[in-house]
């Protein structure tokens, strides 16, 4: 997985090895093009992620505070390697597996890891304060992690481990390492569910529960008959608190201490879009421009301190521009689309696993858009690489379509030819049998 080495120095950002991760980025895709003649596989999302990458530095180019954009700029330049990098990497149908190894991996990881250097709040949600003093200081006091970014990169996570925990055969391993990968992924879940409760951040939650409901009602359509009933409670729960009092509960974050300050920072958002509709206000500004056109209502002598937009297709159009905020909504339906696919896609036995991957990465996709409404951890943080992650394994498992009934075999011995996909992409066939290529029945040939 050599695609991962260079992302080191940018996921490390800012430090003084930025410069030489950003040249390093392009030294493995120069070898590719070298060897294979052509820099990555095609893909029906180039064309929004070429204009992302674009308005990313005509963001970081107008910016009046370089430093902070070249921070969102190495998280942008980032994601996109390793999206492209497990496009490439993962054309080998056995290499999914390993990816989806190493998303899970990374969400434990994050989980076990990000806790030290998390503040964390006794009485946000619920008092637990004997629980929180034996949880240690945060250890990292240069490298801190704010509890509702850390809630949101696990939200994005747990979805996978869930849906291949209860619907995979996981058939891709030996039937002896079933059982202890059945036990690995309940352990993963168990793990990334117990710090996103301690991170009581109520967007997570909200989107998480509804993100799980979903994949219940794709997977058991049957459920959908408990709809009503779910419709009753909803409507006890507004009739008892109010409707607004409800929202606001359920919006307060540290910074916004009601929706309507949320309602504010949401229209200052689209006065910064409507004053910069093509440029943006520069990558990662937003709260020097708001301090300086929008300050916030002064509470307690005290003004705010508000970082994003607290929206994640708001903040993306205040750095990128309407142009930026279109080809990333682009980017999110291809890729939920693909998504989608792969989960009704059927092609026998040796596919449900990848159905479970596929409706695990859906619901993810799903979550990221629900959390995105109230937030926005996954743009201008440095989780926000693990979208770009979920996305870049949809495509890669998306175009495993075009290789039924052999969806798992190894692409890349042999000769190559080009062909045109489901998706309209060309994609190198090296070492597939005409089979392969058009999943038809016709007689196989080398």
């Amino acid at each position: 997985m050599w695609f991962l080495l260079p992302l080191v120095p940018l996921l490390l950002f800012p430090n003084v090895l930025t410069p030489l991760g950003l040249a390093l980025v392009l030294l493995p895709w120069l070898c590719r093009w070298e060897e294979r003649g052509h820099l990555t596989r095609r893909t029906p999302t180039d064309w929004p992620i070429a204009i992302i990458l674009a308005m990313t530095l005509i963001g970081a180019t107008v910016s009046d505070n370089p430093s902070l954009s070249l921070t969102t700029l190495c998280q942008v330049v980032a994601g996109v390697a390793l999206f492209y990098g497990v496009v490439n990497w993962a054309w080998s149908g056995h290499r999914v597996w390993h990816v989806v190894f190493l998303l899970i991996a990374s969400g434990v990881a994050l989980a076990l890891v990000a806790p030290l250097g998390t503040t964390w709040n006794r009485t946000k949600l619920f008092s637990a304060s004997r629980l929180y003093d034996h949880i240690p200081a945060p250890l990292l006091p240069y490298e801190t992690v704010n509890r509702n970014v850390l809630a949101g990169a696990l939200a994005l996570l747990v979805p996978v481990s869930v849906a291949l925990l209860l619907f995979a055969p996981l058939s891709f391993l030996p039937r002896a390492q079933a059982r202890s990968g059945r036990v690995g992924l309940l352990a993963a879940t168990l793990t990334m569910l117990a710090v996103i409760i301690l991170t009581q951040s109520r967007g997570a939650y909200l989107a998480l529960a509804i993100g799980l409901l979903v994949m219940a009602f794709l997977r058991r359509p049957e459920l959908l008959w408990g709809t009503p009933l779910l419709l009753m409670g909803v409507g006890v729960a507004v009739r008892r608190f109010g409707l607004y009092p409800l929202v606001d509960a359920m919006l307060v974050t540290d910074s916004l201490e009601s929706l309507e300050a949320r309602r504010q920072i949401w229209s200052a958002a689209l006065g910064m879009i409507g004053h910069f509709p093509l440029s943006g206000i520069g990558l990662g500004t937003f709260d020097q421009v708001l301090s300086n056109v929008s300050p916030l209502p002064m509470r307690h002598g005290l003004k705010a301190h508000v970082n994003h937009a607290h929206n994640l297709f708001l903040q993306v159009g205040v750095d990128l521009g309407v142009v930026g905020l279109g080809a990333f909504v682009a980017l999110l339906i291809i890729s939920l689309r693909t998504a989608w696919g792969v989960w009704r896609f059927r092609g026998g036995r040796e596919w449900q696993d990848a159905n479970a991957l596929g409706l695990g990465l859906l619901i993810s996709l799903v979550v990221m858009v629900l959390h995105g409404l109230v937030d926005a951890v996954t743009w201008g943080t440095k989780p926000s690489v693990i979208p770009w992650l979920v996305m870049g394994l949809s495509v890669a498992v998306g175009g495993l379509k075009d290789r039924a009934p052999r969806p798992w075999a190894d692409g890349d011995g042999g000769g190559s030819h080009e062909i045109t996909n489901v998706s309209g992409s060309r994609e190198s066939t090296r070492g597939l049998t005409r089979r392969d290529c058009t999943g038809a029945n016709s007689p196989t040939s080398t």
